[in-house]
């Protein structure tokens, strides 16, 4: 729809004018010879008629309709003219400088286009234009700065150029609202903005501003928006550059300050804890300003935003930080500060984004941010922090977003307590100095998309629990210590990127999921690894020597099952003797006397250790892992990762493989998967979650007898 002037006068436009059935330009009056109240009312019937007869239910077009005779009725009746979001085109129509009665325009976020018409001038009793987001370009027209009733002037989001008029401060007195941003405008900011003593919105951001920022805020008592943020408000380093602060003393109403990518020089002045109370979102980001952070940023206790990146900033984070209980988002990156982080920033109870990476800090990660508990995004990257990792962070259930900590000195072992982080997207260690095993708690972070832990001193094996981790895109464990078999699982993960160089990882590397693509993974830097894809160059890997036709390990598990029972039969004639003797007193079962149950506990440890191969005290089994919770991990579907690989040689040396071989394999699998929760139930801590003597030889007896069928 577009605004147009007639060129004629419709003959006939009165109460059954039509209009036409396509287009909606407004062609039904002429300003100069059609009796207005007589059009108004026209254009209304029609405007009902067509809206009933051809566009029922369309809510769309009856509010074009509606608008339509909101146009009408602006033109005719002196009615405020808004036609936001209407999808209007062609431009502001310079006819509508004859509407000399006009004290509204507003047409917000239309694809008008076009140059804003020197005819607007003529509206002397406008109070508000508006035409944000509507492509207009060119200059603004000096008319417009003689409507001296002015109070609302919004063009922010167009392609408007040239400069403001060093004295519209004088010539819009009346000024409230001054919404110019992103646009091209140039020049300096007119310090006669000084002048609109009723100014509440001041929006000049995204333009080319350049000059030092000289307005006087001491007469903007009533500023409650002050933006100027990706502008060139730079002086040459004058003392006086950031004076501008101090006339905001008195601006009791300032809520947001923003000066962010200004190319500001010099110091932020003390006068900054002057601001008002009501203050809620301070920004500096990315300017070049320099010396310390005033403590006395600590009075303005209303902050929710505080923004200051980017800048060359040095000293200490001042103590006083922690007197900003409502703050919300927390940015001193890229700067260079320096010392401890203050225990007190513990006390920002309500913060959700803190990050500080990118500095020179020193010292431990204070545990005190373990109160922080809405903190969902912690970032203190490539600093020079030391110490463990604090385990109050780690209990925090918010932090969902980012845990970065890289590019540090931290030490000691990974806490378990990392497990606690469910709902966490993106956890950064690398480089730092991070040893022992990684935790077969990280399993428990099930959000991760994102897991990076090289260049530490992690060893051990890569947990089975990570199997867990199906969402991680980005996984990297390289330049580390870890060692043993890439584990099968990683062939299911969808990773985009998997980095396991620079190991001592050993085995055969998968060839399925991201192990089909070289691109998308690397083993480089294990001397161990053998097959794999081709392009790999790495050699094949050594065949075990296998029996001709030895179907899978049926009479091993039977022998098994043989010498279990005899165990069980050993036991049961050991607690049917306590039995007939009286149960044993709690102080004998917790000297460690024999029991019944201390004997279950033993068998189960020994039926796990058959089972897998692994020693209960080899060194993998540290950092909180026991073979009972390796195996319990595994439960009930990686049966076959953890199973001793001399009892999965499911394959026959010849191709003559029966039909039946799935299907056999599967109950072969349950019957493994049946013996090991056995193993498990009598291998629990308490001795009262452990599966009794009688259950144990019925379960045994089950699975002898599901082998026997098969």
């Amino acid at each position: 729809m577009k605004l147009v002037e007639p060129s004629q006068q419709v003959q006939g436009c009165g109460e059954g004018c039509e209009l036409p059935k396509v287009s909606f330009d407004l062609q039904c009056f002429n300003l100069q010879v059609l009796n207005l109240e007589e059009g108004s009312r026209a254009l209304k019937t029609a405007m009902e008629v067509f809206m009933a007869e051809r566009m029922e239910g369309s809510s769309g077009m009856k509010n074009v309709g509606q608008k339509l005779i909101d146009i009408w009725e602006a033109i005719c009746c002196q009615k405020p003219l808004s036609i936001r979001r209407i999808k209007l085109t062609g431009g502001i129509p310079s006819f509508l400088g004859n509407v000399t009665s006009m004290e509204e325009f507003s047409a917000a976020d239309n694809p008008m286009g076009g140059r804003i018409p020197d005819t607007l001038g003529r509206l002397k009793n406008l109070i508000h234009f508006g035409c944000g987001g509507c492509n207009l370009y060119g200059t603004i027209p000096h008319s417009i700065y003689n409507l001296s009733l002015l109070n609302g002037f919004s063009l922010g989001g167009n392609q408007l150029i040239g400069s403001l008029p060093s004295t519209i401060g004088e010539t819009l007195p009346l000024l409230y609202v001054l919404q110019l941003s992103h646009n091209n405008l140039t020049g300096p900011i007119p310090p006669s903005i000084s002048n609109c003593s009723m100014l509440t919105y001041l929006e000049l951001q995204g333009n080319n501003f350049k000059g030092k920022l000289t307005i006087d805020f001491a007469n903007l008592r009533d500023i409650i928006f002050a933006i100027f943020s990706k502008n060139n408000l730079y002086g040459h380093g004058e003392a006086d550059e950031l004076k501008f602060i101090d006339s905001l003393k008195n601006c009791s109403k300032l809520q947001k300050l923003e000066l962010a990518y200004c190319n500001l020089q010099g110091t932020l002045p003390r006068s900054i804890g002057n601001l008002s109370s009501q203050l809620s979102y301070l920004s500096f980001e990315e300017n070049k300003l320099h010396g310390n952070l005033p403590s006395s940023i600590g009075n303005l206790v209303g902050l929710t935003t505080l923004v200051l990146a980017y800048n060359q900033f040095t000293g200490n984070i001042p103590s006083t930080i922690g007197m900003l209980q409502n703050l919300q988002d927390v940015g001193l990156n890229n700067n260079q500060l320096s010392g401890p982080i203050p225990d007190t920033i513990g006390n920002l109870s309500m913060v959700i984004k803190l990050v500080i990476s990118n500095n020179n800090l020193e010292g431990h990660i204070p545990s005190s941010l373990g109160k922080c508990r809405s903190l969902s995004l912690l970032a203190l990257g490539n600093n020079k922090l030391s110490g463990n990792l604090p385990k109050q962070i780690l209990q925090l259930p918010s932090l969902s977003i980012v845990l970065e900590l890289s590019l540090n000195n931290l030490s000691g072992s990974l806490p378990e307590e990392i497990g606690n982080l469910h709902s966490l997207n993106y956890l950064i260690l690398n480089d730092n100095s991070f040893s022992g095993n990684i935790p077969n708690t990280l399993g428990g972070c099930t959000s991760l998309v994102f897991l990076s832990l090289k260049r530490n001193f992690f060893q051990g094996m890569i947990p089975l629990s990570l199997r867990s981790l199906r969402g991680v895109i980005t996984l990297d464990l390289s330049h580390n210590n870890l060692s043993g078999q890439i584990p099968q699982f990683l062939e299911q993960f969808m990773v985009e990127t998997l980095d396991l160089s620079y190991n001592d990882f050993e085995g055969e590397v998968p060839m399925l999921g991201v192990f089909a693509n070289t691109s998308a993974f690397s083993v480089s830097g294990n001397n161990r690894l053998c097959g794999g894809l081709v392009e790999l160059g790495l050699p094949k890997c050594k065949k075990t020597k296998k029996h001709k036709k030895k179907k899978f390990p049926l009479f091993i598990a039977i022998g098994i099952l043989i010498a279990s029972m005899v165990l069980f039969a050993i036991l049961c004639f050991i607690w049917h003797k306590k039995k007939s003797k009286g149960q044993p007193s709690q102080s004998s079962r917790n000297s460690g006397e024999m029991t019944s149950s201390g004997d279950v506990y033993s068998f189960g440890i020994l039926l796990l250790e058959v089972m897998t191969g692994k020693n209960p005290t080899c060194g993998m089994f540290n950092e909180g892992l026991s073979i009972h919770k390796f195996v319990n991990t595994a439960l009930p579907d990686h049966v076959t990762d953890i199973i001793d690989d001399d009892l999965l040689n499911y394959h026959q040396d010849d191709a003559n493989v029966t039909k039946n071989t799935g299907a056999k394999t599967k109950k072969l699998e349950e019957c493994l998967a049946s013996i090991l929760k056995i193993g498990v139930s009598c291998s629990m801590d308490s001795y009262t979650q452990r599966m009794n003597i009688e259950t144990v030889v019925n379960e045994l007896q089950h699975v002898r007898d599901a082998i026997q069928n098969i």
